[in-house]
């Protein structure tokens, strides 16, 4: 009827690269502790950008996705 067509295709580091837009905080992972000065304080990271397993990364990908996609009929 249409005649439209679909391309699959598979983006390894999809959600690498959302750029957040809330502040969110994480805290060290185990092995990296010992490479800040103060490792008896509670010390918390700041993310600038998406990594995979943050729940906010498959939205932000999206949302980055359909601001560029336009589907026309």
């Amino acid at each position: 009827m249409f005649r439209l067509h679909a391309v699959l295709l598979d983006v390894e580091a999809d959600f690498l690269y959302g750029k957040l837009e809330e502040e969110i905080y994480m805290e060290i992972p185990m092995g990296y502790k010992e490479f800040y000065q103060d490792p008896g304080k509670d010390t918390v990271l700041k993310l600038q950008m998406a990594m995979y397993g943050l729940v906010q990364a498959a939205r932000q990908w999206f949302k980055c996705l359909s601001d560029i996609l336009i589907i026309g009929i």
